[in-house]
C-alpha cells in the first residue's frame, strides 16, 4: 500500500482496543445538599460545604461569589472537605460585606469529565468587630458561561460532522463505489472532511480547557488552556481523536497514490476499518452511552448509532458533491439503488440503537417531557423524522424516476428533484448532529 502501513494498522488497532473499553457508568456530579442550607447566614471567613452525587475534580472545578450589586469575587480552586471527594468547601472571604450573595459553582465529575453548574443563595452576616478586614477584594470578571457552552457545542458539532464525512466517505468508497477512490472529487471530499474534523477536535480540546478552568471565551487562544485541558478526561479523549486523525492520513494518502487498487488491498481495508471504528468510538467516551444500567450494551449501541449516522451522512455527501454532479447515467443506475439499500440499513441501525439509548438515559415519558435532556432529545427525534421524510422523497424518486433519468442521459431537469431531496436530507441530518452536540453537555434525565 505505502510505507508505514504496518505502523498505521498496528497503532490504529491498539487505539481501538483502548477506546473500546467502556468507562465506568456514572451520571454527572449533581449538587445534593449544602451545609448551611441556601439562605442561611454565613459569617465572613466561614465555610459552606457543597455535597455532590459523585466525586468532583477540584483542579477543574470553580467557585465564585457574586454580590447583590454585581461585584464578583473568585474563590479559586475549591478543596474537598474531610477527604471526601464528593464534598467541596467554599470559604467566604473575611472582607465580604454583609448582605445577600450568590455562590456560583461549577463541578467537574471525575467519573465522566463532564461539568455541571448552579448557584446557591447566601446571606453574609455582619463582620464581628474583632474580625480582620483583609481578604479577597471583589474584582470585575466577565465570564459568559452560555457563550462558552455554545462555542463548545459548535466545536463538537463540527468535529462530529468531519468525522462523519471521513468515516462515511471511506465506507461509501469501500462498500459502494471502489472506483471512486480514483476520482479526484471523492478524494477532495474526504480530505475536506478530515480538515473539518481536525478543526473541530482542536477547538474542542481548547474549549474543554476553557470550560474546566472557568475562563472567558477569549482564553481559547491561551497556550496554558490546552495544558489544563489535557489534564482532564474530556481533553484527553479529544486528543486521542486527534491522534486517530493523524493515523487516518496514510489511509487517505493511499487513495491519492493508488486509487482503486488501494481499496482492493486487504491492508488498506483493515487500516481503514480500524481508524473508522476508533474515530467513531472516541466521542462515545465523553457521551452518555455507558451511563445506563448496561454500560457495555450502551457502548455498543452508541457505536452502532454513530456508525449508522456516518454511513448515511457521509454517503449523502459523496452522492451530492461527487456522483450527481458527474451526471453519468451508468454510475447513477448502479450507485443510487445500491446506496439506497445501504442507507436503509444505516437508518434502521440508527433507529434501533437510538431507541435503546433513549430508554437507558431517559427511562420515563415524564422525564422525556419535563427535563432539558428529554426536550433536546424530542427535538432531535423531530429533526430525524423530518430527515426520514426527505429520505422518503429521495427513495420515491429512485423508484419512479431513476430509469427515466438514465434513459435521458441524466437530464438536469429530471435529476433536479432528487438533488433537492438529497440536499434537504443532508441539511436536516446536520441539524440532528447539532442537537447531538448539545445533548453531550446535558445531564441525562434518568
Amino acid at each position: 500500500m505505502l510505507n508505514g502501513r504496518r505502523v498505521g494498522i498496528g497503532g490504529a488497532l491498539l487505539l481501538v482496543v483502548v477506546l473500546w473499553a467502556p468507562r465506568a457508568a456514572g451520571a454527572h456530579a449533581q449538587l445534593v445538599s449544602a451545609d448551611p442550607p441556601a439562605g442561611s447566614p454565613v459569617a465572613p471567613g466561614g465555610a459552606v460545604t457543597l455535597r455532590f452525587s459523585g466525586p468532583v475534580d477540584p483542579s477543574s472545578s470553580s467557585l465564585t461569589l457574586v454580590a447583590a450589586g454585581g461585584a464578583v469575587t473568585p474563590l479559586g480552586r475549591p478543596r474537598t472537605a474531610g477527604g471526601d471527594p464528593r464534598a467541596v468547601l467554599a470559604t467566604v472571604p473575611h472582607g465580604a460585606q454583609a448582605g445577600g450573595w450568590t455562590l456560583l459553582w461549577r463541578a467537574v465529575s471525575t467519573a465522566d469529565g463532564h461539568g455541571t453548574s448552579g448557584h446557591l443563595d447566601l446571606t453574609v452576616a455582619p463582620t464581628p468587630p474583632s474580625a480582620p478586614q483583609s481578604g479577597a477584594r471583589p474584582v470585575p470578571v466577565a465570564v459568559d458561561h452560555a457563550g462558552v457552552s455554545a462555542a463548545a457545542a459548535a466545536a463538537r458539532t463540527l468535529a462530529f460532522l468531519g468525522l462523519s464525512l471521513v468515516c462515511g466517505g471511506l465506507s461509501f468508497v469501500a462498500l459502494v463505489w471502489p472506483e471512486g477512490a480514483g476520482v479526484a472529487g471523492a478524494r477532495r471530499l474526504l480530505w475536506a472532511g478530515w480538515a473539518v474534523a481536525a478543526v473541530g477536535v482542536v477547538a474542542s480540546i481548547s474549549l474543554s480547557g476553557v470550560v474546566a478552568s472557568a475562563r472567558p471565551l477569549g482564553a481559547i487562544f491561551d497556550p496554558g488552556v490546552v495544558g489544563h485541558a489535557l489534564q482532564g478526561r474530556v481533553g484527553q479523549v479529544w486528543a486521542t481523536a486527534g491522534l486517530l486523525l493523524v493515523l487516518a492520513v496514510p489511509v487517505l494518502w493511499a487513495l491519492v497514490r493508488q486509487g482503486q487498487a488501494a481499496v482492493g488491498a486487504t491492508g488498506w481495508r483493515v487500516s481503514a476499518a480500524a481508524v473508522t471504528i476508533g474515530l467513531l468510538r472516541a466521542p462515545a467516551l465523553i457521551s452518555h452511552s455507558s451511563e445506563g444500567r448496561q454500560p457495555w450494551l450502551g457502548s455498543a449501541a452508541d457505536l452502532v448509532h454513530l456508525g449508522g449516522v456516518a454511513v448515511w451522512l457521509g454517503g449523502l455527501a459523496v452522492m451530492l458533491a461527487v456522483v450527481l454532479p458527474r451526471r453519468r447515467p451508468e454510475e447513477m443506475e448502479r450507485l443510487v439503488p445500491m446506496f439506497s439499500k445501504v442507507a436503509f440499513g444505516a437508518v434502521a441501525a440508527i433507529v434501533v440503537a437510538g431507541t435503546f439509548m433513549s430508554w437507558q438515559l431517559v427511562g420515563s415519558v415524564h422525564a422525556l417531557v419535563t427535563s432539558r435532556f428529554g426536550r433536546l432529545l424530542l427535538l432531535k427525534i423531530g429533526l430525524f423524522g423530518a430527515t426520514l421524510a426527505a429520505a422518503r422523497l429521495s427513495k420515491g424518486w429512485v423508484d419512479r424516476r431513476l430509469d427515466l433519468a438514465v434513459l435521458t442521459g441524466a437530464d438536469r431537469e429530471t435529476v433536479r428533484p432528487f438533488v433537492y431531496s438529497v440536499v434537504a436530507e443532508a441539511g436536516l441530518a446536520i441539524g440532528v448532529l447539532s442537537v447531538a452536540g448539545a445533548l453531550v453537555a446535558t445531564s441525562p434525565a434518568h
